[in-house]
C-alpha cells in the first residue's frame, strides 16, 4: 500500500519535519526544518484602550500581534489600558487596573499598576512595541517628546533594546471623539523626534492610509486586525536586518538512497 505520513516536532529554533513516504514495500525518508528567526527572544508589547481588554477579551490589534510574533518565533507579553499616555508607564499609575496577556493567550485584568520599570527589569524582553499616542494628542510638542524619551530611557535603562514607537491611525469615521489631522501630525512629528536612532517608527497613516470606520479614534474590530497585521508585517520587514538568519527559511534534506529499502 503506497501512502505518506508526517511529523512535525518543534525545537528552539523552529519546527522539525519527518516526512515518511511509502513506495510498495519500500520506505523514503525525508527531512525538513523551518527556522524562525526570533526564537528565543522575548517581545513586550505596551498600549492603550487600542490594545486594552474588554469584556473579558484581548483587543483584535493585540491578537493579531500576539499570533505574528508568535509565528516568528518570539515569546509575547501585553500591559494595556484605556486612557494611557507613555508619562504613566515611567510615573504615577492613576488608574485602578491594567490588562495583561500573556504568552499563551490568556487575558487578565491585573489590579494595581503594571509597574512597567520592574515589568522590564523582571521579563527581560529584547524588543518592546509601544503604541500609544492618542492621549496626548492635546499636549504641546515639547510634552510629547519628553514623555516618549522617559519611556525609551526606562526600555534601555539595563540593557539596549530593540524598540518600536506605533504611530496611532488617521481619524476614523464618527464622531464620539473629535481627532483631528493637525493633532495626529503633531503627535507623530513628536514620536519620530523623540525616536531618533533609539527606536524605529511605523508609521500607521502609511500602513492604513483611509479613514477606518469607528468612533473617530478607536476601529471596529475589522479595523484592528487589518492594523495588526499590518503592523506585524512591517515589524518584521524592519527587523530582518537584525536577525540571524535575516527570515524564516525552509531547508529540506532528501535521505532517499541514504536508508537501505525496509521490508515487512
Amino acid at each position: 500500500m503506497t501512502g505518506s505520513y508526517s511529523i512535525d516536532v518543534t525545537v528552539r529554533l523552529g519546527t522539525m519535519k519527518l516526512k515518511i513516504v511509502k513506495l510498495g514495500w519500500i520506505f523514503i525518508l525525508s527531512l525538513s526544518f523551518g527556522i524562525q528567526a526570533f526564537a528565543g527572544e522575548k517581545t513586550l508589547v505596551i498600549g492603550d484602550s487600542h490594545s486594552s481588554c474588554y469584556k473579558g477579551a484581548s483587543s483584535n490589534y493585540v491578537t493579531q500581534l500576539r499570533k505574528c510574533i508568535k509565528e516568528h518565533g518570539s515569546e509575547f507579553l501585553s500591559l494595556a489600558r484605556s486612557s494611557a499616555a507613555p508619562s504613566h508607564y515611567t510615573g504615577k499609575w492613576p488608574f485602578k487596573n491594567y490588562c495583561r496577556v500573556d504568552n499563551s493567550g490568556q487575558v487578565r485584568t491585573m489590579g494595581g499598576s503594571p509597574n512597567f520599570q520592574k515589568q522590564v527589569s523582571q521579563y527581560d524582553p529584547d524588543h518592546v512595541v509601544v503604541t500609544l499616542g492618542d492621549n496626548v494628542l492635546g499636549y504641546s510638542h515639547s510634552s510629547i517628546v519628553s514623555q516618549y524619551k522617559k519611556l525609551i530611557g526606562v526600555i534601555n535603562e539595563k540593557r539596549k533594546r530593540r524598540c518600536t514607537l506605533v504611530t496611532p491611525t488617521l481619524p476614523t469615521t464618527g464622531r464620539t471623539y473629535n481627532k483631528t489631522q493637525t493633532q495626529l501630525n503633531k503627535v507623530i512629528a513628536a514620536i519620530k523626534e523623540a525616536a531618533g536612532d533609539d527606536c524605529k517608527v511605523i508609521d500607521s497613516t502609511k500602513l492604513l492610509p483611509t479613514r477606518m470606520a469607528g468612533d473617530g479614534v478607536h476601529l471596529r474590530p475589522s479595523g484592528y486586525n487589518q492594523w495588526g497585521q499590518a503592523v506585524c508585517s512591517k515589524l518584521y520587514q524592519q527587523e530582518a536586518s537584525l536577525a540571524t538568519p535575516v527570515e524564516t527559511q525552509e531547508q529540506e534534506t532528501n535521505l532517499e538512497g541514504f536508508f537501505s529499502p525496509v521490508s515487512l
